[in-house]
C-alpha cells in the first residue's frame, strides 16, 4: 500500500473516525456508522429519552467486527459561523482518508466494510464510493473495493424539499453566497443536478459490481425511510 497523505481537510479532535471499544483482537469486518445533517457520531445513534447508544450492541452482538463512528460538522451553528468552501466532496474525501489510514495502520485492508448511514451521511458514503473511480491511490480505492454492504437510513437519494426550507434559513443566518454551506444546501435540493448525477453514478457502480459474476464484488444495499414528519432544526 502507498503511504497515505494527511486528510484533505483539517479534522478537529471531535471529528473523524472513532473506534468503539472493545475492538476484537483480529476483526473479520469493519462496520462504519455515518451520521446525517445536524447530527454527530454520538447523538445520532443515542436514544434521546433512555440515553442508550445502540452501536454498543453491535460491539456485543458481533464480536468479530470492528465498529466505528464517523463524525463531521454538519450543524447549523457551523454553517452560520463559517464562509468555508467545504462541500460534500470534502466530507467524502475525509471519510476515504480516515478509513484507509486506519486500515493501513492496522494491517486490515483485506477486511470487508459495511456502512450504516443516516440522512446526509448516506450521500457522503455514496459520493465517497463514486469518487474512488476518479482516484489513483490504491489504499483509497481499496475502501470501495472492499465495501460489501450499505444500510441507508432516510437518505434523500432524490433530493429533499426540506432543503428548500434550509435555503431560507441560510438567507436568515447570513450564510455567504457561494460558500460550502450554501453548496451543501443546494446539493440536497430535489432538482439538484449533482445529486441526480450521484444517484445515476452510484446505480451504475452497483450494477457493474453486482453483475460482475464475482460474489465478492457484490454490494448489498438496504434502504429505510421516515414516514413521520420531523422538525427541520432537530434532524439528526
Amino acid at each position: 500500500m502507498s503511504k497515505r497523505s494527511q486528510s484533505p481537510l483539517p479534522v478537529p479532535r471531535d471529528r473523524g473516525l472513532e473506534s468503539l471499544e472493545p475492538q476484537p483482537t483480529r476483526a473479520a469486518a469493519h462496520i462504519v456508522l455515518v451520521h446525517g445533517r445536524q447530527g454527530s457520531g454520538r447523538a445520532t445513534w443515542t436514544h434521546a429519552d433512555y440515553h442508550i447508544f445502540w452501536p454498543d450492541w453491535l460491539v456485543d452482538d458481533i464480536k468479530n467486527a470492528g465498529v466505528f463512528t464517523l463524525s463531521y460538522d454538519s450543524t447549523i451553528k457551523y454553517y452560520q459561523s463559517t464562509t468555508s468552501t467545504v462541500t460534500i466532496d470534502n466530507y467524502s474525501d475525509n471519510l476515504l482518508a480516515d478509513l484507509s489510514d486506519m486500515r493501513e495502520k492496522t494491517g486490515s485492508c483485506d477486511l470487508p466494510i459495511f456502512f450504516i448511514a443516516h440522512n446526509l451521511g448516506g450521500l457522503v458514503c455514496a459520493n465517497a464510493l463514486v469518487r474512488t473511480l476518479q482516484k489513483t491511490e490504491p489504499d483509497t480505492k481499496n475502501v470501495a473495493e472492499m465495501t460489501r454492504g450499505i444500510l441507508f437510513l432516510g437518505t434523500p437519494h432524490e433530493g429533499s424539499d426540506l432543503a428548500k426550507w434550509a435555503d431560507l434559513f441560510a438567507i436568515f443566518l447570513g450564510i455567504e453566497k457561494g460558500s460550502g454551506a450554501q453548496k451543501n444546501i443546494k446539493f440536497l435540493m430535489t432538482d439538484s443536478t449533482k445529486l441526480r448525477e450521484l444517484s445515476e453514478n452510484l446505480a451504475a457502480l452497483l450494477r457493474r459490481r453486482n453483475e460482475s459474476g464475482d460474489p465478492m464484488q457484490k454490494i448489498n444495499v438496504v434502504c429505510f425511510w421516515e414516514e413521520r414528519s420531523m422538525k427541520i432544526l432537530k434532524a439528526k
